[in-house]
Formats: C-alpha cells, structure tokens, sequence
C-alpha cells in the first residue's frame, strides 16, 4: 500500500487507516458506519463496505455537500483538516449531525477526543491509503 505523505517529518504517518480508523468503520466496529440498515453500508452515502480499499476510494470521491461549502470527505495529499468533510463530521462543526449518529445503531457513540485526534491526525498526514 502507498505510505503517502509524511506527518510532521517522521517519515510516515503515526495512524493508519487500514488498522487504526477503518476497523472503527466496518458494520460491527466500534462506529458501526458500515451498519446496514440505518447508515452508510445501506443506502446513505457514502458507501462503506468490509474492504478497506473499496471505502477509502469511496470516501475520497465522495463530497459532502451538507457543509457551509461542498468538502471532499477525505482528500488524498491534503493535509488540512478543515478541508475535510470527515473531519468536519466526526468533530461534530458545522456539517450537519455529528458522526455517528450516537444511539441510531445499538452500542453507538460519538467518537471520544482521542479517537477524533486520532482522525484528524491521519488527514494531517495526508490521508493516506496506508
């Protein structure tokens, strides 16, 4: 997998969104986005499935549209995260309802302040496919 960009001169980004954010995301993560019947393993977009690559192609094509402006929901190679309409969801802004919708599916919650650092970390990297 592409590494991409580098956070903070380390050489490689400190989270990784195969094994750190997109277990979180799958229908029986700690999330649940995947979740089938009420969010985005459904018919909400964007899609997300059980295949890592398959959902990080799928968010980086998907623009939010809810924001105060449209924002890519994540943009490979951008590493500011108020360009990011992911960001902007899970950090509960102005983008709409907060991320994931605490209480829809049983056992959700919103993410803790380390889990949205932990977000906003990887899109400071770069958002890469790592």
């Amino acid at each position: 997998m592409d590494a991409g960009p580098a956070d903070a001169g380390s050489g490689a980004c400190a989270v990784s969104w195969a094994t750190q954010i997109f277990p979180s995301t799958t229908a029986t993560g700690a999330w649940k986005c995947a979740e089938a019947t009420s969010c985005h393993g459904g018919l909400q977009g964007p899609k997300m499935t059980s295949d890592p690559s398959a959902t990080y192609k799928t968010l980086s094509t998907y623009v939010m549209q809810n924001a105060p402006q449209a924002l890519p929901y994540v943009l490979p190679g951008n590493t500011d995260p108020t360009k990011s309409g992911l960001v902007c969801n899970v950090s509960g802004s102005n983008c709409g309802p907060q991320m994931p919708l605490a209480g829809v599916v049983t056992g959700t919650a919103a993410l803790t302040p380390q889990e949205i650092t932990m977000v906003t970390t990887w899109v400071a990297c770069g958002a890469p496919n790592n």
